[in-house]
């Protein structure tokens, strides 16, 4: 025999380190003493001898046959087996394994049992390495394999390479008791680590975009992986030829019809060149593809013998091709049956949507051209499918479809519903003005008027599409998926136009009917909106609520960092800051930044980008440069169609940061697009009476503000009321209407007890923190929540027989040492003073106080609230 049959193949110096499958080899020796066989079974080009070879190199006792079709012979195999012991000096050279000879006819009970007990002496396991097991067939010889297998000695490691699972009684009695090690092509599959270490190995280093799809076409194959390599060598753009890397690249074709055509008959390659049109494929449409009524057999005998067939997982009677050689089937197909492909994907279509995989009917409908067919399936199941999640499978078949398609409404209006899904404003625009004047059935008219005003959602006058769909509402149209766009899209136009009570109508209704669907987007789009309705009222507890449960929903369908996200987080933002929950608030709205995708609408694009550089001024890290974002986002976005929620929200904070800067021409710009974008509105009056009073024009921001507190000028949202009730408090206290200004100030805290809204008591400044303390014990049922106001919000301020008495930061701080009964000579240590200073500070709080002891000053400082 040949001295190569016995011996390991030398691996090669490129060769990748597979430290992991090795490690699974060894672990039998950690399990059972009775796991110590191992099967390696794939596919060819999977690595099976490539990993066993760099294996054996590492073994001290290690023995290798590499069987081929004379091995059916058992003397010839047995000579090889004994050749090979021999060869691993694991017997000292008068042992007993020596004079052992296979016998020239059958492999009689004496022999197996010599060659079994030739290993109890050792005192270490040798491993028996056998390559190519596939090519033993002879019943005799498989028997006298069973035989060893069944009484294998305890030093024996037996090690099986073959490619499909060998016809032994022994190795399923094994399986069955759980003590078989096996690595299947799963395992052999190149992972990420590896394909990076054999791509550097070949000197190539790609971009990890590259890696993905290099790993996606070849699923990880390592004759695939080599030959790509190999092949990318040589190109000059290796980006463009992984692109475009297929089966029917002339190395892998050369490669697949060697290793695996070639040993089919010629029926059985007809066969899967005629199936190879389906990604996935059952024997029942196998058969209809090809006539064969055992196509059922042919399938499991591919897959039994790993002819880069796969079972797919848990499901039953469903099969599929390896990429590489379907890809090199359809380009086959294509050479030698062009005329039988259409047909071919006509049966596929009718057999998926017979079968409910309206999303594979649709795709074959598309490769048929097919027009009534494909009509028939997207207006039955394409909408069904853009709202299911098939968004960017529907993209990539409408890409591939010859334009004159989209014409039919049917198709069209598809079309656009798939491009808007992924924020695709010019393709949508393109297919609905195909069907804008086209005369409809009431159901495509009806899901025209909804993507018209989805459109509008993305940029653009909603108010128009918004009365077209109302008009209409009227009008059921039978069909569930176009009922649940019409409402949601309404539900979420009237939400940004602030008409809450039709939108949480149209909501609440969607939310329902998407549940009952199962459509999992609209019913999170539902929250996300009722969030925002709640928001409208400014009922920011609710808002909170439903957005937590958004986000939540998300989450738990492994969405909560994906553009799905972006309104919840909004949310949860806009509640925190009402809230005065400033950290909060940046987290959420940092999220919402950075999953909003590019799917976003204007509105909540520029309402995250508002919110998010309020937040970074109140932080107060850079206030220059969050107000200039502020304002360039407003510059950049701002149109005459924008919600008016979203400004009446944006305008009062942007006039602050303006005025806590000094730009007073800034402040004039807010107030010039407000009154554009709103009109004469409360926010108007509050921007313009909020810079007439930082200027000192007191009297007249009093006269602006008259109408909107004395409610003759609507406000947009509540919280514009409440900034100016407040406003107002401070200018007639500070004209000297005491009464006046607790008036304003009781209805402020009224207003924003119901909408749980702390943040205007914030940001309105020392004065109303000083009348909220001048004040306290007179605002009745609005007392509790005046104190919690006053206590979220730390105050340097009391009040004192009718007076107002402030602490310096310094006198604060020994105050808040007082009550630990601290000496003096430990507050000056820890606050790096000398006890002097301290002694200076605690005179001024006495002072203040109106107390001569220490005891007396604590006692004081809580009863007024700066304790």
């Amino acid at each position: 025999m040949p001295y190569t049959k016995t011996r390991p193949p030398t691996p090669p110096p490129s060769l990748v380190s597979r430290e992991r499958l090795e490690r699974r080899i060894t672990a039998a020796d950690c399990h059972d003493p009775g796991a110590r066989v191992v099967l390696v079974c794939a596919g060819p080009g999977a690595g099976k001898t490539s990993l066993l070879s760099a294996f054996a190199a590492t073994l001290e006792r290690a023995a290798w046959v590499t069987l081929d079709r004379h091995d059916n012979d058992p003397h010839i195999l047995w000579s090889a087996i004994l050749d090979a012991l021999t060869r691993s000096r694991a017997w000292p050279e008068d042992a007993d394994l020596h004079r052992l000879a296979a016998p020239d006819g059958g492999i009689e009970p004496g022999f197996l049992s010599a060659v079994v007990n030739a290993f109890e002496p050792l005192t270490a396991p040798v491993w028996l390495i056998l390559d190519d097991l596939h090519m033993l067939q002879r019943p005799t010889v498989l028997d006298s394999l069973d035989q060893l297998i069944r009484y294998l000695p305890d030093n024996l490691r037996l090690v099986l390479a073959a490619r499909h699972d060998p016809p032994l009684v022994a190795l399923d009695r094994l399986r069955l008791d759980g003590r078989l090690n096996e690595i299947r092509a799963d395992a052999l599959a190149f992972n990420r680590e590896e394909t990076t270490q054999l791509l550097a190995q070949h000197g190539l280093e790609l971009a990890d975009a590259d890696i993905d799809a290099l790993l996606e076409r070849t699923e990880g194959w390592a004759a695939g992986l080599r030959l790509a390599v190999l092949s990318a060598r040589q190109t000059s753009d290796t980006h463009a030829f992984l692109a475009g890397f297929q089966g029917s690249d002339r190395a892998v074709a050369d490669y697949l019809v060697e290793s695996i055509l070639t040993q089919l008959p010629g029926s059985i390659r007809r066969f899967l060149l005629r199936t190879s049109i389906c990604a996935e494929l059952t024997p029942a449409l196998a058969t209809l593809l090809t006539g064969r009524t055992d196509a059922g057999m042919v399938l499991d005998e591919l897959a039994r013998h790993n002819a880069l067939t796969v079972r797919i997982g848990e499901r039953t009677g469903w099969y599929r091709y390896h990429a590489l050689l379907r890809s090199y089937l359809r380009a086959e197909l294509e050479l030698t049956e062009p005329t039988e492909i259409a047909s071919l994907h006509g049966i596929a279509a009718d057999w998926f949507a017979k079968a409910g995989r309206h999303e594979l009917a649709l795709e074959h409908a598309m490769a048929s051209g097919n027009v009534t067919t494909i009509t028939a399936l997207c207006d039955a199941h394409g909408l069904g499918l853009l709202l299911s999640g098939h968004g960017a499978r529907l993209r990539e078949l409408c890409a591939s479809a010859e334009d004159e398609l989209f014409a039919l409404p049917e198709l069209g209006l598809i079309a656009a519903s798939a491009a808007l899904d992924a924020g695709d404003v010019a393709h949508a625009d393109r297919h609905l003005a195909r069907v804008a004047a086209g005369e409809l059935g009431p159901r495509l008219e009806a899901l025209r008027d909804a993507v018209a005003l989805w459109r509008a959602r993305l940029g653009g006058d909603m108010r128009v599409p918004l009365d077209a769909l109302v008009d209409k509402s009227q009008n059921g149209t039978g069909d569930d998926d176009v009922e649940l766009v019409v409402l949601v899209n309404r539900g979420a136009a009237r939400v940004w136009l602030n008409q809450a009570d039709g939108a949480e109508a149209d909501l609440s209704q969607a939310l329902v009917l998407s549940r009952r669907l199962g459509r999992d987007e609209l019913t999170l789009q539902c929250l996300n909106f009722l969030a925002g309705v709640a928001s409208g009222r400014c009922d920011f507890a609710r808002m909170r609520t439903l957005a937590r449960q958004a986000l939540d929903f998300a989450a738990a369908r492994g969405w909560g960092l994906t553009s799905r996200a972006a309104y919840a987080h909004t949310g949860l933002a806009w509640a925190a800051y009402q809230a005065a929950d400033l950290a909060a608030a940046g987290d959420h709205i940092r999220s919402a930044r950075d999953c909003r995708g590019d799917a976003a609408e204007v509105n909540l694009e520029l309402t995250i980008l508002s919110l998010l550089h309020t937040i970074e001024f109140a932080e107060g890290a850079d206030r220059h440069r969050a107000l200039a974002a502020f304002r360039a986002a407003w510059r950049r976005l701002a149109d005459p169609d924008l919600s008016p929620l979203l400004v009446a929200f944006a305008a009062p904070n942007e006039l602050r940061m303006c005025l806590a800067l000094g730009e007073f021409g800034w402040a004039a710009e807010a107030i010039k697009r407000t009154a554009t974008l709103l009109g004469e509105t409360g926010e108007h009056a509050l921007l313009s009476a909020g810079l007439s009073s930082a200027k000192g024009r007191l009297e007249a921001a009093r006269t602006t503000l008259r109408p909107v507190v004395d409610g003759g000028l609507v406000c947009t949202v509540t919280t514009t009321l409440i900034d100016a009730l407040l406003l107002d408090a401070t200018l007639a206290a500070r004209a000297g209407h005491a009464a006046g200004a607790h008036d304003r100030l009781e209805r402020a805290l009224e207003l924003a007890e119901q909408c749980e809204a702390l943040r205007p008591f914030a940001v309105a400044g020392d004065a109303v923190r000083e009348l909220l303390v001048l004040n306290s014990g007179r605002f009745g049922r609005r007392e509790a929540f005046a104190q919690r106001v006053l206590r979220r919000f730390r105050t340097d301020a009391a009040v004192l027989d009718g007076r107002v008495v402030r602490l310096t930061p310094a006198e604060l701080r020994v105050l808040a040492e007082l009550p630990a009964l601290s000496t003096l000579r430990q507050i000056a240590d820890a606050q790096c003073v000398s006890v002097n200073t301290v002694k200076t500070h605690l005179r001024g709080v006495y002072h203040k106080l109106g107390v001569r002891s220490r005891r007396d000053a604590v006692a004081q400082a809580r009863l007024v609230g700066l304790l």
